[in-house]
C-alpha cells in the first residue's frame, strides 16, 4: 500500500478526535449516548451510498460534532491552566466554596469560530480519502457502543 504523508496525518487527527470525542463520552447520560450511536450508524450506512453529497453531509456533522467536542475540550484545559483558581470564593474561615465557573464560555466560543472552519478547510483543501472516514466512523460507532455498555449498562 502506499500511503501518502497526508493521509497519515489525517488518520492522527481522526485518531485523537476519537480519544477526545470517547473521554466526553463517558460523562454522558443514557439517551445521547444512545442518539450519538444511532447518529454514527447513520453515518456509516451514508458513507456506502453512490451519492457523494448526501454521504458527505453526515460524515461532516459527526466530524464537526467530533471538533467541537475536541476543540472545546483543548481550550477549557488550556483557559483552566492559565486561570486555575478562577470560580473559587474563599470564606472568611479559609474553606474554598465552589462557584460557577465561567471558563466554559471560551471553550464554547473557540468550538463555534474553529469548527467550521476546520471544516471547510478540510472539504477544500484535503482530497477525501473514504476508507480513513469509514474507518473513522466504524471506531466511533465501536467506542460508542463500549462506552454505553460500561457505563450505562454494567
Amino acid at each position: 500500500m502506499n500511503y501518502k504523508l497526508s493521509d497519515i496525518l489525517i488518520g492522527l487527527l481522526f485518531s485523537g478526535l476519537i480519544i477526545g470525542t470517547g473521554f466526553m463520552q463517558t460523562q454522558l447520560k443514557n439517551e445521547p449516548q444512545i442518539y450519538m450511536l444511532l447518529f454514527g450508524l447513520l453515518t456509516l450506512g451514508s458513507l456506502f451510498a453512490r451519492q457523494p453529497l448526501k454521504t458527505s453531509i453526515p460524515f461532516y456533522i459527526l466530524l464537526g460534532t467530533m471538533l467541537f467536542i475536541n476543540i472545546y475540550i483543548l481550550t477549557n484545559q488550556i483557559v483552566n491552566a492559565i486561570s486555575p483558581d478562577d470560580g473559587w470564593l474563599v470564606n472568611t474561615n479559609g474553606e474554598r466554596l465552589g462557584i460557577m465557573r465561567m471558563n466554559w464560555i471560551w471553550g464554547v466560543l473557540a468550538g463555534l469560530v474553529l469548527t467550521p472552519l476546520t471544516i471547510v478547510l478540510y472539504h477544500k483543501k484535503i482530497r477525501r480519502n473514504k476508507v480513513l472516514e469509514i474507518s473513522l466512523t466504524s471506531i466511533f460507532i465501536i467506542l460508542t457502543a463500549i462506552i454505553y455498555i460500561k457505563h450505562e449498562i454494567l
